[in-house]
């Protein structure tokens, strides 16, 4: 009688109804065919575009809410300088003075910025030069860093040489600006701009602005305002994303939020908000 051997189903032998197994009983997993990995494919790419867009706002909405944060920060420098100073404002900037239009050699003052930083007011990075007549400062990385005078928006790169904006969009308007006090030699870097100018004299009553450059058109006007003599304070602008001073020149006020629609402003009062860039200035803008 002849014997029969079991046949031994081999890793890759085929079931009763023609299914390959893999010697386990259990059939092998089909693989995704081409088709199938275009869609999965496809809906990433899909998702990825809605999600995008939604991500950009975020990261701005981060930056501009950096942004007010530094402005509050400065605001409430201001407030202690005046706090030491019988309530005046602090100097917009300060120029040496001049005789026949030709600048002595009595130093100045630096700047706000200069003057907050150099005697803490707040907490910022500053440089130094090596003499009176080296204008530059001494290299700081931490300028580069995330500091209270650094808009998130500001522009990195130095654009000194190709002098102020033209327009509220420009990105010269997004350059930092950089001053010093002529006696430490102290300087600090700001991205931001105060609401002032050197020409205030030759205005009408009406479009003085509350921050003064000292001396006023280099000649020997030092008339300090007070921070409590400001009326409507909480429209009156301060400091704005902006290149150094508002000098009576729209392109000086910066549009650096909400894809270059939008400029941060501290008021008077002490708070920060976020405009529409095109509605900058205004008659808020002069003291009353």
């Amino acid at each position: 009688m002849r014997a029969i051997l079991p046949v031994q189903a081999g890793p890759q032998s085929r079931g009763a109804q023609g299914r390959r197994c893999d010697g386990t009983g259990h059939g092998l997993r089909p693989a995704f065919t081409l088709v199938e990995l275009l869609v999965v494919i496809g809906i990433i790419a899909v998702l990825v575009a809605i999600l995008m867009p939604a991500l950009a706002m975020a990261r701005e909405a981060a930056k501009t809410s950096k942004c007010l944060s530094n402005l509050h920060q400065i605001a409430m420098g201001i407030q202690m300088y005046a706090a030491d100073n019988h309530d005046c404002l602090i100097p917009g900037d300060y120029w040496s003075p001049t005789v026949d239009n030709i600048p002595t050699v009595k130093p100045g003052c630096g700047s706000w910025a200069v003057i907050l930083t150099e005697y803490h007011y707040i907490p910022n990075p500053t440089g130094m030069s090596q003499s009176i007549n080296d204008p530059q400062l001494g290299t700081n990385a931490n300028f580069d860093s995330d500091n209270v005078l650094k808009c998130p928006n500001g522009s990195e790169d130095d654009m000194s040489a190709l002098g102020g904006p033209d327009s509220q969009t420009d990105a010269r308007g997004m350059q930092w600006v950089v001053r010093r006090d002529d006696i430490s030699l102290v300087g600090a870097r700001t991205w931001y701009a105060v609401n002032g100018s050197y020409e205030q004299r030759y205005q009408p009553d009406n479009h003085r602005l509350p921050f003064q450059w000292f001396p006023d058109d280099l000649v020997s006007d030092y008339t300090m305002h007070r921070l409590s003599q400001f009326k409507n304070a909480s429209n009156l602008p301060m400091v704005f994303d902006g290149f150094w001073m508002f000098l009576y020149k729209p392109a000086n006020i910066n549009a650096r939020h909400n894809n270059k629609k939008s400029t941060n402003v501290l008021m008077a009062d002490g708070h920060a908000e976020t405009r529409a860039t095109t509605t900058l200035p205004d008659d808020n803008w002069y003291l009353k």
